[in-house]
């Protein structure tokens, strides 16, 4: 029997996320942390007897105990007191020796694992439980912003593929090529299926390829790509430092969840024509700095 008596060390993160191990659930599945709206299920105290969560035993308290919260919410009960300490939740009552948490703090945990679910912070999760009366349209609103923001700004894919695939995309049928994809980091040789190459990015290998028919060597495509990571890396960072730090994301005529989402939307492609016309102007300037200083060391000669 579960006292309810310890719990992690700190705060921050949740210990362990992910539905309830098999040897503290009994024999019945736990409810989709994803769906606030399930009801209790029938679960299986500690001696193994079925206990009806919608109906307690009359000599058992209204509310839970840490199994049975575990079991009908799919939280493990490790990550349930991290939530008490954390303030997420409500600390249980103690009747003897036995600890029972009330019946509204299911739909809160369901609520908790949600969110948790969908990336947000604990910080986060907090704001959207302190305010009850909108709570729901608050979460709707948090995960409808956070899914346009992890939508991809450009169609791209991995994939595993042949050799043939490989020299087909690459556009050649010089068999080396592949050897040079694989020696430069473009491609690799898949680990567990002889034959085949794993690739990060089919559109980065559409592009290597595009160098290589242009009489560029693997090497100087896979080598401007590491390059351009690299200092966009930072560079990207940095742009979404701009608009996280404006209480309006940038967009104040934008009031709502849905005017946030279609500002976003509008901005993906004003952006990456931003970054193209950046990118154009810096190469302009730096291709003329070349020509004017070989301009120079000619003459001295």
């Amino acid at each position: 029997m579960d006292s309810d008596s310890t719990g992690p060390g700190g705060v921050g993160r949740d210990p362990i996320v992910g539905p309830a191990s098999s040897g503290s659930a009994g024999h019945h599945g736990a409810v989709s942390p994803l769906d606030p709206s399930s009801p209790p299920t029938v679960t299986a105290d500690g001696d193994g007897d079925a206990i009806d969560l919608t109906d307690p035993k009359p000599d058992q308290p209204a509310g839970y105990t840490i199994d049975q919260l575990e079991a009908a919410s799919g939280v493990p009960a490790r990550t349930i007191r991290f939530y008490r300490q954390s303030g997420l939740i409500v600390s249980p009552v103690r009747i003897g020796r036995q600890a029972f948490y009330d019946a509204e703090q299911l739909p809160r945990l369901r609520m908790i694992a949600a969110l948790r679910a969908r990336g947000l912070a604990l910080d986060a999760v907090a704001k959207v439980l302190a305010d009850p009366a909108g709570e729901r349209e608050s979460f709707r609103s948090l995960i409808q912003i956070r899914d346009e923001l992890l939508e991809p700004w450009i169609d791209d894919r991995s994939a595993v593929m042949s050799e043939g695939d490989v020299l087909a995309v690459v556009g050649t049928a010089r068999r080396e090529a592949v050897d040079e994809l694989v020696e430069h980091g473009v491609i690799d040789r898949s680990t567990t299926t002889p034959g085949q190459f794993d690739v990060d990015s089919v559109t980065l290998l559409e592009l290597t390829g595009q160098l290589m028919r242009a009489g560029a060597h693997a090497e100087v495509a896979s080598a401007a790509w590491v390059a351009m990571r690299v200092h966009i890396s930072g560079l990207a960072d940095e742009l979404v430092s701009i608009f996280v730090d404006d209480s309006a994301l940038g967009f104040p005529a934008a009031t709502t969840a849905e005017d946030r989402s279609a500002a976003l939307r509008r901005l993906r492609p004003i952006a990456l024509r931003a970054v193209q016309l950046a990118f154009a102007l810096e190469i302009e300037r730096a291709i003329g700095t070349l020509v004017e200083t070989t301009a120079i060391i000619d003459d001295q000669r």
